[in-house]
């Protein structure tokens, strides 16, 4: 899995998955993750966001592709386009905050690469309305939907 942003995703996948490439914007915010992680199967790096490193980071730590790749950090679009480059045959894409009209270039781009779309709406923690989380899905893909 790869993940732009990290977080409670975080900690939550690192019991779940083989392994967790995250990428963080916020150099405080990243020591305070890993310090509450206990897996080795998590790496955690900091790139700034302003530089163009923080969205190419997919293609350069890894010749790996990724079966999940979460998009909850800056730069949402362009994490979009990149993420498709580097994902499985049977991989996903979540983008959380899918509903804001500043991601929709993003969000567009990858259905026209074929993916379908699930939306889940509801609370999220610190919000007061509905938001929106999207997973894009092929078929055969990992989670079986």
């Amino acid at each position: 899995m790869f993940e732009y942003g990290s977080g409670n995703s975080t900690l939550f996948f690192a019991s779940r998955v083989r392994q967790v490439v995250s990428i963080e914007y916020d150099e405080k915010w990243k020591q305070e993750i890993q310090g509450q992680i206990t897996s080795p199967i998590v790496q955690i790096y900091y790139f700034d966001y302003r530089d163009p490193e923080y969205v190419n980071s997919i293609r350069s730590l890894s010749e790996d592709r990724y079966s999940i790749v979460l998009i909850d950090g800056r730069n949402r679009v362009e994490c979009c386009k990149a993420a498709v480059s580097k994902l499985k045959d049977d991989g996903v894409i979540l983008l959380d905050d899918s509903h804001r009209p500043r991601y929709r270039e993003g969000y567009d781009f990858v259905l026209a690469k074929g993916f379908k779309k699930l939306d889940f709406w509801g609370m999220g923690p610190g919000s007061i309305g509905l938001k929106c989380t999207t997973v894009f899905y092929r078929p055969n893909n990992c989670l079986d939907i």
